[in-house]
């Protein structure tokens, strides 16, 4: 199967099961797996070979992606962007802290302005506290800023548009959570994505032109900081 996705350059593979999806223990299905941090002891044996087989297949085709899914669901995953089972891909996500080098400054420059469609302003620099999390092609990343001791705040995240609906966002979004539980950030009011922060984050504030969001802590936890993260200046022109 290897030997074929590499010599066709196949770019999606479905498996066709009775239900729709691996199946949670709350009675509803796994939605996206990135298979560079596959842990198949979450899983039942039935499907943890067949997870260990993708996760082999990935490291050498990473541009293959591996659905699991019903009959009755295959037109989902065919023509809509949510699709209805789990979707499976290799994602190797790469983390740097400061000091940065120049090169690596420039690509974080480079894919912010591609991703935000937009000049960054001339003053705008990363912290010297930060971490950058990049996806090894370069196709999106995540910037980190220590907030307190026990607090992460969200300041960059960004997809380029060639790869966005490919699960990467998604992707870049569990390794952050999974790294920094407690996660403060913001997003402008017209940014596309509030309605995802607003289904994912524990709550949220208004505060000036930025909506402002925490998980994973109280608001008396969060509140100290909220302020502060709306007063931060746009990094954009």
């Amino acid at each position: 199967m290897n030997h074929l996705i590499q010599l066709f350059h196949v770019h999606k593979c479905f498996y066709i099961q009775e239900h729709a999806g691996i199946p949670t223990s709350d009675n509803q299905h796994e939605s996206f797996i990135n298979l560079h941090y596959l842990n198949t002891a979450h899983y039942s044996s039935i499907y943890s070979n067949r997870l260990n087989a993708y996760q082999t297949i990935g490291r050498t085709a990473p541009f293959c992606s591996f659905v699991i899914t019903s009959f009755g669901s295959l037109l989902d995953e065919l023509f809509t962007i949510k699709g209805a089972g789990t979707y499976c891909r290799y994602f190797q996500i790469d983390s740097f802290s400061s000091p940065h080098d120049s090169t690596l400054i420039q690509q974080v420059h480079t894919i912010l302005e591609s991703s935000f469609s937009k000049p960054l302003a001339p003053n705008f620099s990363l912290s010297k506290a930060s971490t950058i999390y990049i996806q090894t092609d370069g196709d999106g990343l995540a910037v980190i800023e220590r907030m307190g001791s026990d607090f992460a705040y969200l300041d960059k995240f960004a997809v380029l548009p060639l790869a966005q609906g490919t699960g990467l966002g998604r992707s870049l979004w569990l390794r952050i959570l999974d790294i920094h539980p407690k996660l403060l950030w913001r997003a402008s009011l017209s940014n596309p994505l509030n309605a995802f922060y607003t289904k994912n984050a524990t709550g949220s504030e208004t505060i000036g032109n930025w909506n402002v969001y925490w998980k994973g802590c109280s608001l008396s936890e969060a509140k100290p900081y909220l302020d502060a993260i709306g007063q931060k200046p746009s990094s954009f022109s």
